[in-house]
């Protein structure tokens, strides 16, 4: 999917551009949040565009279909395999496996994010600069 956005930060190799919000956007968390109310996606910025120009970014769609499904159902399947197995011994010890087995899918979800910012098919990528 190509998007439109201006470039309001730039770290290394690595621009975040501001989107405009969509009707697609709507209850959608995907975007960071910035100070001043931005919403901006991180991209790769091999074409060299600075802070200010308005540039096409094409949206990794794997990202986009696999992120909110890890993001949601990681940490809610831990804690339900958690409370299962803790609910074998005791109903107290099921609520202490379940919140230790959420907490490690929360841990898990950080290294499978780390996993997905080196992968190619999940960058997202700014394909020209606008005039």
């Amino acid at each position: 999917m190509i998007d439109r956005g201006i470039i309001f930060k730039i770290e290394g190799k690595t621009a975040w551009v501001e989107i405009a919000a969509s009707s697609q956007c709507e209850g959608c968390a995907a975007c960071q949040m910035f100070a001043g109310g931005k919403r901006g996606v991180a991209a790769e910025n091999p074409i060299g565009a600075e802070i200010g120009d308005t540039v096409e970014v094409d949206i990794s769609t794997s990202a986009k279909i696999i992120s909110p499904v890890l993001a949601f159902g990681l940490p809610v399947a831990a804690l339900v395999i958690g409370m299962i197995l803790g609910n074998m011994f005791s109903e107290t010890l099921s609520v202490v496996v379940g919140l230790i087995f959420l907490a490690a899918g929360f841990f898990s979800l950080k290294l499978v994010d780390r996993y997905m910012a080196q992968q190619s098919r999940f960058r997202n990528i700014i394909t020209r600069k606008i005039p």
